[in-house]
């Protein structure tokens, strides 16, 4: 993208979002035993919401589209606790670090392992070697974008935006209950 001009290097972007969270949904929909048809059609539908096409250009745009690879992942590791299944688990948590949006990121891993663990509820198996494969793929892929990490966790503590988001935590956190409600709850 970045040797095209910039109109078709922004249209190549979207693009590649796009099919890195249509080839996600599919590959998750495969894994749970849909049709051809209806794996195409959850295809289609998760690589078109608005969190990947309104912020397809940002890294929230990126992390989000790699949500159904994730899910995908995190069932496969519970369902076949194996090495590959490790691996795969460690390259998508891995491209999602490296998307760049931590916020996104863990809302994404908070949201594979409730599948995970409710894919190995209702497995019946024993979750121990699942959940140990599991946790060596996100520590394996956290130490395999260290690169990219350390230099963000420096200039995070530097950064406007923490500074405002502790301000406002401990304004609200001295509000009474119903001042919190009304300003939640504006018109």
């Amino acid at each position: 993208a970045c040797l095209l001009p910039a109109a078709v290097s922004f249209t190549y972007t979207a693009a590649i979002a796009m099919f890195i969270a249509a080839a996600g949904a599919f590959l998750l929909a495969r894994d749970l035993d849909c049709t051809g048809t209806s794996s195409l059609v959850a295809a289609a539908g998760w690589s078109l919401p608005a969190c990947t096409v309104v912020y397809v250009h940002t890294p929230m745009g990126f992390t989000s589209a790699f949500q159904a690879a994730l899910l995908f992942a995190a069932g496969r590791v519970a369902n076949r606790p194996r090495f590959g299944s490790g691996v795969v688990l460690m390259a998508v948590l891995a491209l999602m670090v490296l998307a760049g949006h931590p916020e996104s990121l863990f809302l994404s891993v908070l949201a594979g392992c409730a599948f995970g663990a409710f894919t190995l509820a209702r497995s019946g198996r024993r979750p121990w070697k699942a959940i140990a494969i599991a946790i060596t793929a996100g520590v394996v892929a956290l130490l395999a974008t260290a690169i990219h990490l350390l230099p963000f966790a420096e200039a995070l503590s530097q950064s406007a935006e923490l500074q405002i988001k502790s301000t406002v935590a401990e304004e609200i956190r001295f509000l009474p209950n119903d001042r919190v409600l009304a300003a939640l709850a504006t018109d």
